[in-house]
């Protein structure tokens, strides 16, 4: 919870999420912390469902959802997201269990983890380019003597097999 509240409190955050991001995120952290404080006081699901914290939990999920797919994950995303998506899983697995934001939340996860696995793919694809990029402009006096005795078998070639042909 700290650390949620450190992370979307950083300045580079808004520079990642507009102001309205921010603050339907902060709405749904402070929304679920009150649900959290008033169980206690015996605040239960009804009251939560009344007051329309579940809308405001779930149009922060797509909030981010929409956040990660549209801007590049940087380090500070990718711990803001996994912070938010861990505190409100937690507390939909302990209170509140709707089927609906357990979804949303496990599908920003699975986007999250696709478009991290689709940039180290990138990077190792761009490290394999660079290497057969140094393959191929190696090229050893050997191979190019090679080559040339290659070119001319293929200029024989012809010639053996038309003579074939003949008999």
């Amino acid at each position: 919870m700290k650390k949620l509240k450190n992370l979307l409190e950083k300045s580079q955050a808004n520079r990642i999420l507009s102001q309205g991001d921010m603050e339907k995120i902060s709405r749904a952290v402070d929304i679920v912390n009150g649900y959290c404080e008033g169980k206690s006081k015996l605040v239960g699901k009804e009251h939560f469902l009344k007051g329309n914290g579940r809308g405001k939990v779930k149009e922060a999920l797509n909030c981010l959802l929409v956040v990660t797919m549209r801007e590049p994950v940087t380090p500070l995303l990718k711990d803001m997201v996994e912070e938010f998506l861990k505190f409100i899983s937690n507390w939909n697995e302990e209170s509140f269990k709707d089927v609906e934001i357990k979804e949303l939340s496990l599908t920003v996860r699975r986007f999250l983890r696709y478009h991290l696995s689709v940039i180290e793919t990138t990077k190792i694809i761009k490290g394999l380019l660079k290497r057969i990029d140094k393959i191929q402009k190696f090229s050893p006096l050997v191979f190019r003597l090679s080559q040339n005795y290659l070119k001319s078998l293929d200029q024989r070639q012809p010639k053996r097999l038309g003579k074939q042909d003949k008999k």
